[in-house]
């Protein structure tokens, strides 16, 4: 195993999505060479899952009718909407920064973060990959994550670009078929329109829930790789880039 990264705070706060870019790519260059630390860290990943399902406490169900909210209420909630509106405005305003027309596509992928482990197999002119890995059920990143998506995919259509998106952990909600989710209906046009965008759910994540009696059902054609860490290598292996939500 990779001595330099063995019980090193560092997996945890890459789990946790704390890492800054550097370190990251050091962590998954780490990875790529090693199989135990690969393991260990998918070992963190499942504890950390089955730890905050045991702790998980459904929310209490409605007392009141609907009849009987009262104007306070209703104001909080429209507070709430408008600071959450505020957010993805100013969340969406961030990500168009590095979405202008006149940056390269080499440049957006730089500004978002993007890492490339040389692996020697690149060739030159090669269309650009790109994995987006989101592993949090927050709403901001998981609307930036498919606005990434579309943004990659109608910037590079003409290099004959390719995307997939890894979910793990709460990000596994985005794939979720959900009737009522605006995020599987948007994920279903988008696989219409984009044959070249693949979306893939973490196995263990998927087994670590359905062990704990939550069922799992995702978005058809998404594809469930054995664990998010080994699709990340698997595709750093294969010359993709990779961004971090």
């Amino acid at each position: 195993m990779n001595a330099g990264f063995r019980d090193d705070p560092r997996l945890h706060a890459y789990i946790d999505n704390e890492l800054d870019v550097d370190d990251r790519a050091e962590l998954l260059e780490a990875m790529y060479e090693d199989a135990n630390l690969r393991n260990q860290v998918c070992e963190l990943r499942r504890v950390k899952d089955l730890v905050q399902q045991a702790y998980f406490v459904p929310p209490p169900a409605p007392q009141a009718s609907a009849s009987g909210r009262g104007f306070g209420q209703r104001r909080s909630l429209a507070a709430c909407c408008t600071v959450l509106a505020l957010m993805l405005l100013s969340f969406a305003g961030g990500w168009l920064v590095h979405s202008r027309e006149d940056a390269s596509l080499t440049d957006h992928l730089a500004a978002l973060g993007a890492i490339q482990i040389d692996t020697g197999d690149a060739l030159p002119g090669e269309p650009p990959r790109v994995l987006l890995h989101v592993a949090t059920d927050n709403p901001l990143k998981f609307a930036g994550t498919l606005q990434q998506a579309s943004y990659l995919l109608n910037k590079g259509g003409n290099q004959g670009i390719e995307v997939e998106v890894v979910a793990n952990a709460g990000g596994l909600k985005l794939l979720e078929a959900n009737d009522n989710s605006n995020y599987a209906a948007r994920i279903r046009a988008m696989m219409r329109k984009y044959p070249n965008l693949h979306f893939v759910a973490c196995g263990i994540t998927m087994h670590n829930l359905e062990a704990a009696g939550v069922p799992v059902d995702l978005i058809r054609h998404v594809r469930v790789a054995p664990s998010a860490v080994e699709e990340v290598v698997r595709r750093l292996r294969q010359g993709w880039m990779y961004v971090n939500i």
